[in-house]
């Protein structure tokens, strides 16, 4: 028997072709970890088709064809091929903010193989190409808004690819505004230990909301005053939020 060309090496096809030359029709015997449902040889190039091979390196598969009087052919011996038919391993390792007011937002997954890089959805980047191991892209300026639709797709050097989703975030790049709803806008006669209550356009975290807990100097992030902040209306420090709502 003769071999033809080798198995293409690596291939992502799990089930590939092979060709022999065989002298005499005959019996196919395999060996190895190769096996085929043709089992007959006819005298010339003969094709068969492998049963699928799991991902891995192959260099025991062999091949031997015995005729009707029983002799059986010299030992063909398949040059070693790898077959990789799956794509990448992807983990993300470092989400973006559920909420964030970073408009070009950076995001951090590992691939267990080099490959390029397509985005799909709302985001793109300019990098378009991972390596095996820990990757960190920057996302190409987003504008305000929720983006629940980005992915990206890792395909390796043989067109195997695999997609991770990014999960939900939102970018918000505009400051909140207030309203006051008691005491009432231009409001007089109000009494300085009444509760001041505001409302806020979005959410708010409320540590982030300092009041001025003296007359002077003017301080904090929320102030009161009768004079045009010559002097502040001393409030506690004590805020109560709820949502949108804040009450002092």
């Amino acid at each position: 028997m003769q071999k033809s060309p080798a198995v293409t090496t690596p291939t992502n096809d799990n089930t590939p072709n092979y060709t022999f030359s065989s002298d005499e029709e005959g019996t196919i015997n395999y060996g190895g970890s190769c096996r085929s449902r043709t089992t007959s040889a006819v005298s010339g190039n003969n094709n068969i088709t492998f049963i699928t091979l799991s991902d891995g390196t192959y260099s025991d598969c062999t091949i031997t064809v015995s005729d009707e009087a029983g002799n059986e052919s010299n030992l063909l011996t398949l040059t070693s091929f790898l077959v990789d038919a799956t794509g990448s391993t992807l983990a993300e390792t470092n989400a973006i903010a559920i909420s964030t007011n970073d408009t070009t937002p950076n995001y951090t997954f590992i691939s267990s193989e080099a490959g390029t890089i397509t985005y799909s959805g709302s985001c793109s980047s300019s990098t378009t190409s991972a390596i095996a191991g820990t990757n960190t892209i920057t996302f190409n300026a987003l504008i305000d808004g929720t983006y629940s639709d980005c992915k990206n797709t890792i395909t390796d050097s043989l067109g195997n690819a695999v997609t991770l989703n990014i999960g939900s975030f939102v970018i918000d790049t505009s400051a909140p505004n207030f309203f006051s709803i008691s005491p009432t806008d231009n409001q007089t006669g109000v009494a300085t230990t009444e509760n001041i209550s505001v409302t806020f356009s979005d959410a708010m975290d409320s540590k982030s909301i300092t009041t001025n807990t003296d007359k002077l100097p003017a301080m904090g992030n929320l102030m009161v005053s009768s004079d045009n902040f010559s002097t502040c209306v001393q409030m506690a420090s004590l805020i109560n939020t709820a949502n949108k709502g804040t009450r002092i």
